[in-house]
């Protein structure tokens, strides 16, 4: 009985349900536009554990925190270029 209500009051008034999702729409793309977005997890980690003190050690001694390398074959020089222009961007 109930999913019968609920069917006729969704036909019944299918231009407000749309409008208020649609007004709902407007706030969400927003909050995706300004949310950014941080892949390094080792800055939500507090500062006095072993992780964060060893890669403070990597980072002062070494200067090797946080450092990647990728090797890449076969690849032409633009498409290169353009693999580390998009990596400098994230």
């Amino acid at each position: 009985m109930l999913k019968l209500k609920f069917g006729k009051f969704v036909t019944k008034h299918k231009k407000t349900i749309l409008l208020l999702a649609l007004m709902l729409l407007i706030p969400a793309i927003i909050g995706i536009k300004a949310t950014k977005i941080n892949y390094d997890i080792l800055v939500y980690l507090p500062e006095d554990i072993e992780t964060i003190q060893g890669e403070n050690i990597l980072s002062q001694e070494f200067n090797m925190g946080a450092f990647s390398m990728i090797v890449v074959e076969d690849m032409k020089t633009k498409d290169i270029i353009k693999l580390e222009d998009k990596i400098r961007r994230n």
